[in-house]
């Protein structure tokens, strides 16, 4: 599951949190797997929302490359943010 699972994922995220983020744990590409959780994240119900972004910006770091990683981090630090937390 790649691009695909991400938007399904990303879809489900505010409905159906749980298993969007089953659906974004499956992603095997690193790049889409954190954006993925990242967003499901940010939809998160409760405080354990930090547990998903950290295990975002751990996909992030499994990038090959410098550049990917730095650039995919960007989305679970953007869901850090808007809670006023930092990663």
């Amino acid at each position: 599951m790649t691009a695909a699972g991400r938007t399904l994922a990303n879809r489900l995220a505010s409905d159906q949190p749980a298993q969007a983020l089953r659906l974004a744990q499956a992603i095997e590409a690193p790049w889409f797997r954190s954006q993925a959780l990242s967003h499901v994240g940010r939809y998160w119900p409760d405080e354990t929302y930090n547990r998903i972004l950290v295990e975002a910006m751990r996909s992030a770091d499994a990038q090959d490359g410098i550049y990917k990683q730095v650039a995919v981090s960007a989305w679970p630090i953007r869901v850090f943010r808007r809670a006023n937390l930092t990663p």
